[in-house]
């Protein structure tokens, strides 16, 4: 009884604590209504080339954690990542103990400024072309300063037209500036924010809890909420599709197939989608050969980073660790498709996950399997890619289904190689990727069936053979 009662006293205290705390402190009840985390989608001209992450949050020394990463790639091969992060003091008036902001493109190392406490005040550090200068700097930044515009939101509850003025750090100068902010509309979701800018306005739709639920930038960029995985996915249409090809006949030990002469049946023009597709008297034919290669591309081109193989990620670069690649090219290309291999699980069913998901989960399917070996090859300084295609499909009945695998340049000159199937050269099921994906998504997905019967068959020498 004692024990039972004692459990409510404190639960008790602990409710009039936090009770009184918000009352006291607005600037807790707006923190609270904002934390979680949050993803976005982030386009431009209507072309998804990034993403935003922002998270808000009390640690364990109750301390309140504010960060945002927006990562965006207009052009391949040119990343663009903006972090900040602010850690306010764990009791009143939560005083800004440490911000850091920095900027990093490609190849370059990261440039920004750090603020934090120091036993002689706030000390700014300003990082630029590598190098850095200190000066102390006089101001003082509370969280109810950070969360000002909320709070307004939560006390005020302002009409259409109404503006505030808030404080905010800039970061390139070291000091406190005055932003405005105007209402321009309430709705359904909440309330849309206009924000001035020298160029174009920044337009937010807040929701309920003053929480973003989409934003224009700067008359260039979109962003909208969307789930982690939409956010750091970017997919071909073709990942989309399950569609099969059916096969007249199963194929025995498919993995050791030199050649495969397949005959066609369709009405539709096959060269538009495969150029080596031959037209006959009966329909159309076409052969297939191990280590066959998809459109012929130059290995310089197939060493950056883009949305899909964020290889200078530090969670790649983690893992490269571990696959610990020895020096020598062939050497290091057996060894990182076995690693790739073991690393993950098949999982069959898996909704697309971009690279960072599938170091997390583990798991995956073929593209999974092909991104990660893309990603791991680059950041090693090896010319790679996604190869998307059709393989054969050992099911009941048998066909032909999506698969992705990858091409890696061995002193300029491509290889194909599967890490789903453990192959340093792939087998002559492998179809890669037309040069015109567009004619083969409208044939998988409309018109006439086209069917797969096999002609011939010749195997890799084989013991007995």
């Amino acid at each position: 009884m004692r024990t039972l009662l004692g459990t409510g006293i404190t639960v008790l205290l602990a409710c009039l604590a936090y009770f009184l705390e918000s009352s006291w402190h607005p600037e807790l009840t707006a923190a609270r209504r904002i934390s979680g985390e949050r993803w976005f989608q982030l386009f431009y001209d209507d072309r998804q080339v990034g993403y935003m992450h922002t998270a808000a949050h009390r640690d364990g020394q109750r301390q309140w954690h504010f960060t945002s990463l927006t990562h965006f790639m207009v052009a391949d091969g040119y990343p663009v990542s903006i972090s900040e992060h602010l850690t306010f003091s764990s009791r009143a008036p939560y005083l800004l103990e440490r911000a850091e902001h920095w900027n990093q493109r490609r190849g370059s190392a990261p440039e920004g400024t750090l603020i934090e406490q120091t036993a002689e005040g706030m000390q700014a550090t300003f990082v630029h072309d590598a190098t850095s200068r200190e000066r102390p700097i006089a101001w003082r930044f509370a969280l109810a300063e950070h969360l000002a515009f909320e709070i307004w939101l939560d006390q005020a509850t302002p009409a259409a037209g109404e503006e505030t003025a808030v404080r905010a750090p800039d970061f390139d100068r070291g000091t406190l500036v005055t932003r405005m902010f105007a209402i321009t509309e309430l709705n359904s979701l909440g309330y849309q924010v206009r924000n001035p800018a020298l160029l174009s306005p920044t337009v937010i739709q807040l929701d309920h809890n003053y929480a973003p639920v989409a934003m224009s930038m700067a008359g260039l960029f979109t962003a909208r909420r969307s789930s982690r995985q939409a956010a750091l996915a970017s997919r071909s249409p073709l990942h989309l599709t399950d569609y099969s090809i059916p096969l007249d006949q199963q194929l025995v030990d498919h993995h050791q197939i030199a050649e495969l002469d397949l005959a066609i049946a369709t009405k539709e023009d096959l060269s538009e989608i495969w150029p080596d597709a031959r037209r006959e008297a009966r329909g159309w034919s076409m052969k297939l050969t191990a280590n066959s290669l998809s459109e012929e591309t130059d290995p310089s081109q197939a060493t950056s980073e883009t949305l899909s193989y964020p290889t200078r990620h530090p969670a790649v670069l983690t893992l490269l660790e571990k696959a610990n690649l020895p020096e020598e090219p062939v050497e290091s290309i057996a060894e990182l498709v076995q690693f790739v291999h073991s690393f993950i699980t098949y999982t069959p069913g898996t909704k697309p996950r971009s690279v960072l998901e599938t170091i997390d989960k583990r798991s995956g399917e073929c593209t999974e399997f092909a991104d990660l070996l893309t990603t791991l090859a680059r950041a090693s300084g090896i010319s790679a890619k996604t190869v998307v295609g059709l393989a054969y499909a050992n099911d009941t009945p048998p066909g032909f289904a999506f698969h992705a695998w990858n091409e890696i340049a061995i002193e300029d000159t491509w290889h194909a190689v599967d890490p789903t199937w453990n192959q340093l050269q792939v087998d002559a099921t492998h179809i890669p990727l037309p040069a015109n994906e567009v004619a083969l998504l409208r044939l998988l997905q409309g018109g006439e069936k086209i069917r797969f019967s096999v002609d011939s068959v010749r195997y890799f020498s084989r013991s007995g053979d």
